[in-house]
Parts: C-alpha cells; sequence; structure tokens
C-alpha cells in the first residue's frame, strides 16, 4: 500500500467474485472491496487484504494475467506479505 500512496494512485477496479468473503475494508475514511486493483497508464497494483483460498488462486491469476496480456504490460510482479504477530513482513 506504501506504494499506492507514495504515487497517489486511484482504484481503477475490483475483484468481485462467489469465492471472495463478503466483507469490506476501510481506507481514506471510505468502504472499500477486499480486492482492489489501483493504477495509472504507467503502473497497476493489485492489493488483496486477505488471504487467498486456495481454489480461488488460478482464477485470480488468470484474471491478472489476461489483464496484463490486454494492456500489453512487459513484467508482472509478484510480493507476498506474511502476518507476523501485529506486522506484516515482506
Amino acid at each position: 500500500m506504501q506504494l499506492v500512496k507514495t504515487m497517489n494512485l486511484p482504484v481503477i477496479g475490483v475483484f468481485s467474485s462467489e469465492d471472495i468473503p463478503m466483507c469490506c475494508t476501510l481506507h481514506n475514511e471510505q468502504l472499500s472491496y477486499p480486492a482492489r486493483i489501483y493504477g495509472n497508464k504507467k503502473i497497476v497494483i493489485f492489493v488483496c487484504e486477505f488471504q487467498l483460498e486456495d481454489s480461488v488462486v488460478p482464477d485470480m491469476v488468470e484474471a491478472i494475467y489476461d489483464f496484463a496480456e490486454r494492456h500489453k504490460s512487459g513484467m508482472i510482479y509478484s510480493v507476498e506479505g506474511k502476518r507476523v504477530s501485529d506486522k506484516y513482513v515482506i
């Protein structure tokens, strides 16, 4: 989320699926989906506020890959945070 804040990226999309938990998060005093897409013409960042169930991972990967293909993205980087106590480590 630090990149999103630093680059002041707007939300450009969300992931919705029956397999994604029905919940919302609060960002900048506004409700938002737990799986969001931020970006501009130079960079796109996919954010997920929860750990994906194994059954959802293939569909999520396919959706990101399809997005990258449609927009002729040159690279895809994947970063995962793990919860350790009350902190996230990347």
